[in-house]
């Protein structure tokens, strides 16, 4: 029953990406903390780098047991799922500039973005620029890598404000159907220059995507993290339908969570 309960995975994109082994602790029932405390142990023995857990709203109890074995809180999610008709679609217009599918001459100005609204935002939080996991450098990789794979995969579904010649914004999308969710439509990054913010920019760059899809009615994903308050309002005031919400915790390194031995 122990051994059903925590299942054990190695997240092998991740693991690849960042050269070392990360794996992924799904919980599928009451956790025994002899039992966690056990596979922990067997994954240090194996030179595992890092553990990384969802704890769902409903399953809040188990963070002390994930606590005492190690794991810290280094991430949330609040997770939007919306069904979206073309009726629904609004057919705006930035009030300056133009919105236009991203190319290759953009995708610099689009990292420069990124490095600005989420690396080196303080008020942006994830575990994947959590300096106690990740240098600065890996995170700025990290982004980009995912950047990179919305243009060359589904370039159609980026779009990019462009004003006077310059990128001052970005929001991308990708197919992701799930047996539950088809066609659903997954948000990734968006960011905005700072002194452009306050014209519903990601609203508006939502809408043109959404005229992108190519079919009459979807699912949309927009996940963002509890933190990030500004992109939840954003999200209410455009209606979105509220799913799941969720913490992260990490087990790594002692060293790496400062304040530890």
């Amino acid at each position: 029953m122990e051994e059903q309960a925590l299942i054990l995975e190695r997240k092998n994109w991740d693991s690849d990406f960042f050269k070392r082994e990360i794996y992924q602790l799904i919980v599928n029932g009451p956790i025994s903390q002899s039992a966690l405390n056990e596979r922990m142990k067997e994954l240090d023995c194996a030179g595992v780098w890092g553990v990384e857990t969802v704890v769902y709203s409903d399953r809040v109890a188990d963070t002390p047991i994930l606590e005492d074995a190690g794991f810290r809180l280094v991430d949330s999610k609040m997770t939007f799922i919306s069904k979206l008709t073309e009726s629904e679609v609004a057919n705006r217009v930035p009030p300056f500039g133009s919105l236009r599918q991203v190319s290759s001459k953009d995708i610099s100005s689009v990292s420069e973005l990124t490095v600005e609204c989420l690396v080196d935002n303080p008020e942006f939080n994830s575990r994947f620029k959590n300096p106690r996991l990740f240098s600065r450098e890996e995170s700025i990789r990290y982004y980009n890598a995912w950047n990179e794979r919305c243009y060359t995969e589904q370039p159609e579904l980026f779009v990019v404000w462009e004003v006077d010649g310059r990128v001052i914004a970005y929001f991308n999308y990708m197919r992701a159907d799930t047996r539950d969710y088809s066609p659903l439509f997954k948000g990734i990054l968006t960011a905005v220059n700072q002194s452009f913010r306050g014209y519903d920019l990601h609203n508006l760059m939502q809408e043109e995507l959404f005229r992108r899809f190519g079919v009459q009615e979807w699912w949309v994903d927009n996940s963002t993290q509890v933190t990030n308050i500004a992109v939840i309002k954003n999200h209410i005031k455009a209606r979105k339908v509220f799913k799941s919400s969720s913490l992260i915790f990490y087990r790594t390194t002692r060293s790496l969570f400062k304040g530890e031995n």
